[in-house]
């Protein structure tokens, strides 16, 4: 698997207060100050890229923070981060033409829990399944995801190892969490993701209707040891704590 450095960084919006604003002013900020200053292309290029690199450790940073602290800033972490079924049913717009391309129908991800494309809703007879690679993707946005060309999409077969989140073989919403202490900590009903990184943080959890009623919905933050296979989600025994400390709390 390729070193997460490589992967490409998308821009995802939000009209809300937290984590984004600051770390986009922080760019701005760098950027106008590199604009300014006194030096050649190449040395402009190379601090440019330098300050991007900066700017993308400070994010993964934020995450580990996170994914560090969760246990006692449940609440923060719901309003930070957003839910990947909020995407799923977003229209795609190209934003040269203002063409709808169709509606997001799910959300890929790798073993890393990292976003790796969008799935689109089938359309014609064939109604082949296709999706769009994240690098292709220019925003997720609140009402809409766009994308710069028609020419985008990419065949989503058997073999594609993604994890989904409401469709296929793969489908997170459902699986089993189980602890390597053999303890079921519930089921995943959707899953929260960083929004200038890119990669889930946490898994909203369901006991079913009546305890998500009296208790509510647990969110479990990723582990730093975590199995997504095929049948369950294994997770280290200590997750049954920070799940039940969220219950007491």
């Amino acid at each position: 698997m390729a070193d997460h450095d490589d992967l490409p960084y998308i821009v995802i919006e939000r009209r809300s207060a937290g984590l984004a604003p600051f770390l986009w002013g922080a760019a701005i900020g760098a950027g106008l100050a590199l604009l300014f200053a006194p030096r050649s292309g190449r040395e402009l290029r190379r601090e440019l890229g330098e300050g991007v690199q900066r700017l993308r450790s400070a994010a993964e940073d934020t995450v580990r923070q996170l994914q560090d602290s969760v246990s006692g800033t449940i609440e923060d972490l719901r309003e930070l981060l957003r839910k990947a079924q909020a995407v799923i049913g977003l229209a795609v717009i190209n934003v040269n033409t203002g063409h709808n391309l169709g509606r997001v129908q799910d959300l890929l991800f790798d073993d890393e829990g990292r976003l790796r494309g969008i799935q689109l809703e089938s359309k014609g007879l064939w109604r082949s399944k296709r999706y769009i690679p994240i690098e292709k993707i220019l925003s997720i946005g609140e009402d809409a995801l766009t994308v710069g060309t028609d020419d985008l999409f990419s065949d989503l077969d058997s073999s594609s190892a993604f994890h989904s989140i409401l469709n296929g073989n793969q489908k997170l919403k459902g699986k089993p969490v189980i602890t390597t202490n053999g303890l079921e900590l519930g089921h995943v009903e959707d899953v929260y993701f960083q929004e200038e990184v890119g990669r889930i943080i946490g898994y909203e959890l369901t006991d079913g209707f009546l305890s998500d009623v009296v208790e509510g919905r647990k969110v479990m933050p990723v582990p730093a040891e975590l199995t997504l296979g095929n049948d369950c989600l294994v997770v280290p025994q200590e997750m049954e704590m920070q799940l039940t400390d969220q219950i007491e709390g």
